[in-house]
Order: structure tokens, then C-alpha cells, then sequence
């Protein structure tokens, strides 16, 4: 407790009575601060104030709190449970059922856990941000938050002993899955720097897009580059004017390529000569052993979570010089597959995809009627930072605890705010 006595603990205690006060007015602070603790956690609030999550155990007072301002403020309103939300909550119970049928407990893990708390934040996000302008003002936050984590970092990184993130999970983050967090908020960057706003507003998203990529580059992670690549190839793809992100990538890569080290090219050129390099054997021993549980136990896989504990007995003979016991999956389809079986798989690959056909429908339809164009751009940004994600983790695992399901609610509430607008603009005509 002695970390509170202090000028970081006043501060940290005035943000908390201050997050406290704005969730009761308004619930959607809540979810503001929610992300905020959940963002920042592994790679500032740990390092720098553990008992934030240690001894206070905000994540989980923020959730309640905003649970009782949305039923305050709820005012008669229909609950939203849309078709994503059961699919989250089937999930959660073949994660639960897995785990029994493997023998371990059910709930006595971080898996389940931590899953469960993802699924109240997708209740409490589907129900509370209900306004193009709440929906905005998340995404800032998103944008905010990561800006100032790459900043923070960079900052190590100039004044410090280390390059950023190259100490692989230095302190309690995990470089790779920072990278894969980075590129999927590079679509956000960019998709709202094309609108009309204010040259200061473009100057902090120009800013921001850049120490994006700067953060991915200097994490020196692969999995970080090839999510990187994702990015930007679907936002030329995007973008009608193909000259725009093709014009950025270029100006991007002149300010860049010429201040990356040898040993940079050297770390990405490895995904060619993969059998030269131990990490990336790693991931070919434990997907090979991913895909023997699924062939032992194809229905609901060895338990969520258990992984790390069993793969070894399953990794093939002539790989097993590349790995240890307690090494997780590293790729996130296997994860599942491996670990929940078929049916977990078809349930999460599911809801990932229709959340997908979801942003791609609702940037058609708001296109369609003109008076949306900005609700479009929430939905295009949305929908390529989730395909980034998904497809980045398939060199990494976030199955229970990733933000891919912050990326999922947020979509499903866009296309809510859709038809609210859509039936309110209908009324008044």
C-alpha cells in the first residue's frame, strides 16, 4: 500500500474518484476506463503501478460500477443481445467444458476467467455505446492510449539501456502481440486522417500512424511486420483512390527504410529460412503438435488453456530439440482448435466472421445512403483493424483474453447505431 503515499499514488487515486464520478453520469466512462486498464495493463500499469490491477482490481470495479450506471441511466431501453453475444457466451461454455473434460477445473484458470470478463465487457459495449459520437470517442481512446504506450516506450528506447521491446516479453510484455495490437489500429490512423478535420487533428493522426509503425518496426517482431503488410495492402484495397495509401506507403518508407539496421532485415529475413532460426522452429514444433490433440481429441481438444501443459507429449520426435515444456500455442486457430476441438473452433471462427461480413455490409449500406459517410469509416476501420488481427494471430495465440474482443463489440454497436439512426430518420420524415 505504500505505493499509493506518494505523487504517482495521488494521481493514480484522483484518476480512479475522477473515472469513478464520470461512470455514474455517463456509463460509457466506464468502458472508457475499462479499455484504458486494458490496454495500458502489461505494458505501463504493471511496470509501473501493479497494484492498480494487484490490490484494486479496477478491471473488474470498473465493470460492476458500469454495469449499475448502465442500469441506472438504462431509462426503459430494450437490452441488446445480439446473435455475437450468445456466440460469445456458447463459447465461454465449451471453454468451461473442455477444461472438465480434461480433468481441470472448469473455472480455477485464467482462460475462463478472463473470458468471462470479455464477455460483460461485449454486454456492457453493445448496450451502452449507442451514438455514432460514444462510438467515436472509444475509438479516439484506442487511438490515444496505444499512441501514448508507443511513446513510452520510444522514450526507454532513446534514454534507457535497451531497444524497444527487442528483449523479448520484456517485463510483462509481450512484444509480438504489441506489434499485431499497433498494426490493427494503423487502419484507424488512416481511414480517419482521409476525412475533413481540422489541420491540428490531421497533424496528431498523422503523428500517431506514424509512431504506429515506428512501434511495429522497432519491436523487431515478424509477426508485427507480416500484420504490418496486412494493414496496408487491405487499405489500398480499401481506399477508391488507390493513389492515396500507395502515395503514404511510399512517403512512410522513404522516411523509414533508411534508418532500419542491418539487424532488422536481418530478423524479418528469417521467414524465408525459417529452418535456420530457433523461434520460428518453435512455432513449426507446437503447430504440429496443436494438430496431433485435434487428431487424439477432435471434439472439445485437451481443455482451454492447458496447452503449455501437454503439448510436449505430442510434439513429433525429431522437433522436440526446439522446445520445452510450457511453451504456448503460436498460432491463434490451432489454439483453439487444439485446445476447445472442432466445435470450439467453428463456434469462435463463427463469431470472427460474421462480425467481418457485419463491417463490410454496414460500410455498404451507410454508403448507400449518403448522410452516413462517417459512420462508414468507423465500420471500414473497424472491419480491416479485426481481419489484421485475426489474420496476424496466426502466427500468435489471443483466443480468451485478446483484443480481438474489443474489436468485435465495437463493430456490432456500429451496426446498431446504423439501424437506431436509420428507424429515427425514417420517424422523421
Amino acid at each position: 500500500m505504500e505505493e499509493f503515499i506518494s505523487i504517482r499514488g495521488g494521481l493514480v487515486i484522483l484518476s480512479i474518484v475522477t473515472g469513478i464520478f464520470l461512470t455514474f453520469r455517463k456509463p460509457k466512462f466506464g468502458i472508457i476506463a475499462f479499455i484504458i486498464l486494458l490496454f495500458m495493463r502489461d505494458g505501463f500499469f504493471l511496470l509501473e503501478f501493479p497494484a492498480v490491477y494487484r490490490v484494486l482490481h479496477l478491471p473488474k470495479v470498473f465493470g460492476v460500477l458500469t454495469l449499475i450506471s448502465w442500469f441506472i441511466h438504462r431509462k426503459g431501453q430494450p437490452v441488446q443481445l445480439p446473435f455475437q453475444f450468445w456466440l460469445m457466451l456458447l463459447f465461454f461454455v465449451v471453454i468451461c467444458l473442455s477444461r472438465g473434460l480434461a480433468g481441470t477445473s472448469p473455472f480455477e484458470a485464467k482462460p475462463p476467467q478472463e473470458f468471462l470478463k470479455f464477455c460483460v465487457l461485449f454486454f456492457l459495449i453493445v448496450n451502452v455505446i449507442d451514438t455514432e459520437k460514444d462510438l467515436r470517442e472509444v475509438v479516439w481512446v484506442l487511438i490515444m492510449v496505444s499512441v501514448c504506450m508507443v511513446l513510452y516506450h520510444y522514450y526507454h528506447y532513446k534514454t534507457g539501456w535497451r531497444s524497444i521491446f527487442v528483449v523479448p516479453n520484456f517485463g510483462t510484455l509481450n512484444r509480438n502481440g504489441f506489434a499485431i495490437t499497433l498494426a490493427s489500429l494503423v487502419p484507424f490512423a488512416y481511414v480517419f486522417l482521409r476525412e475533413r478535420r481540422p489541420i491540428l487533428i490531421k497533424g496528431l493522426l498523422a503523428f500517431s500512424l506514424f509512431f504506429f509503425i515506428v512501434g511495429i518496426i522497432l519491436t523487431y517482431s515478424r509477426g508485427g511486420f507480416l500484420a504490418l503488410c496486412i494493414a496496408l495492402a487491405s487499405l489500398i484495397l480499401y481506399d477508391r483512390s488507390k493513389a492515396r495509401p500507395i502515395f503514404l506507403v511510399l512517403i512512410l518508407s522513404a522516411l523509414i527504410i533508411p534508418r532500419l539496421s542491418e539487424k532488422y532485415f536481418n530478423r524479418i529475413s528469417t521467414i524465408i529460412n525459417y529452418h535456420q532460426e530457433a523461434s520460428a522452429m518453435i512455432r513449426v514444433a507446437t503447430n504440429k503438435a496443436a494438430l496431433n490433440m485435434v487428431k487424439r481429441h477432435p471434439l472439445f481438444g485437451v481443455g482451454a488453456g492447458n496447452f503449455p501443459y501437454t503439448f510436449f507429449d505430442y510434439t513429433p520426435d525429431d522437433l522436440k530439440k526446439w522446445v520445452e515444456p510450457g511453451i504456448n500455442s503460436h498460432n491463434l486457430t490451432l489454439q483453439v482448435a487444439s485446445e476447445t476441438g472442432i466445435i470450439g473452433l467453428v463456434i469462435f471462427l463463427l463469431l470472427v466472421i460474421k462480425t467481418l461480413i457485419d463491417a463490410m455490409k454496414l460500410r455498404k449500406l451507410c454508403l448507400q445512403h449518403g448522410k452516413f459517410e462517417s459512420l462508414a469509416n468507423i465500420a471500414s476501420a473497424l472491419g480491416i483493424g479485426l481481419f489484421t488481427y485475426f489474420m496476424a494471430l496466426q502466427t500468435g495465440q489471443g483466443a480468451y483474453y485478446g483484443y480481438i474482443h474489443v474489436f468485435i463489440p465495437l463493430t456490432v454497436a456500429a451496426k446498431q447505431i446504423f439501424h437506431l439512426e436509420e428507424v429515427s430518420g425514417a420517424r422523421e420524415t
